[in-house]
């Protein structure tokens, strides 16, 4: 599934993060981070919107109005890099602009406390 989003591809690779509030989703960015060997501290973009560490895009969607104010900080900017990863969380409020081939990861909490369950398609 994975393959068809890396290989040959001409646009940055997007993952959609989606779920509710407390769910893992900074920290499953923090962690994809800290694998690729950026050493700065990831923190969620809430009130910054997008932050950026190399190719390594983090965008928090939850407190857009609409898409266009993503546009606004040059979104189709970042998509048109190849190297490029882009992780949006609260992506299903801007659906409208996200690349049709993205990869849509939903996260979930799970019956303990600290358990997280996440599914993608």
């Amino acid at each position: 599934m994975l393959e068809k989003h890396c290989i040959n591809q001409k646009n940055a690779t997007v993952f959609a993060l989606i779920g509710e509030l407390g769910s893992g989703k900074t920290t499953f960015v923090q962690r994809f981070a800290r694998a690729c060997g950026i050493k700065q501290t990831i923190t969620s973009p809430t009130f910054v919107l997008l932050k950026q560490y190399g190719n390594i895009i983090h965008i928090d969607a939850y407190r857009l109005k609409n898409s266009k104010e993503l546009e606004d900080l040059g979104y189709y900017e970042l998509l048109k890099d190849p190297e490029n990863v882009i992780f949006i969380e609260w992506a299903d409020r801007i659906s409208d602009i996200l690349p049709e081939n993205c990869i849509k990861l939903y996260f979930k909490h799970g019956e303990n406390e600290n358990e997280r369950k996440i599914s993608f398609d």
